[in-house]
């Protein structure tokens, strides 16, 4: 009986930390989302206030995963909409 306790036990344990894992996933799949709309919303401003990159892609290699919370500071300035319009012109260039 014990052993079959011991069994049981360790696939809990693995399913735990299976189910951890794809937790953790999905968390930092939802961080790559965030980074990369809040990246396009300041790309967006630094185009309007005239400060030009290239591309979205160069902008992006400026801003490294430490200084998330500074892009959020800088886009939590801007209203709903105008964080929307950016999105807009980022997403369709004239």
């Amino acid at each position: 009986m014990d052993v079959i306790d011991r069994e049981r036990g360790a696939q809990v344990c693995v399913q735990k930390i299976l189910r951890a894992r794809d937790k953790m996933k999905r968390r930092q799949k939802i961080y790559q989302k965030q980074k990369r709309i809040l990246a396009q919303i300041l790309y967006c401003q630094t185009f309007l206030e005239g400060q030009k990159y290239r591309n979205l892609q160069q902008f992006e290699a400026h801003l490294n995963q430490d200084n998330l919370s500074t892009i959020e500071k800088l886009t939590s300035q801007y209203s709903p909409c105008q964080q929307y319009y950016c999105m807009v012109l980022v997403q369709f260039p004239q």
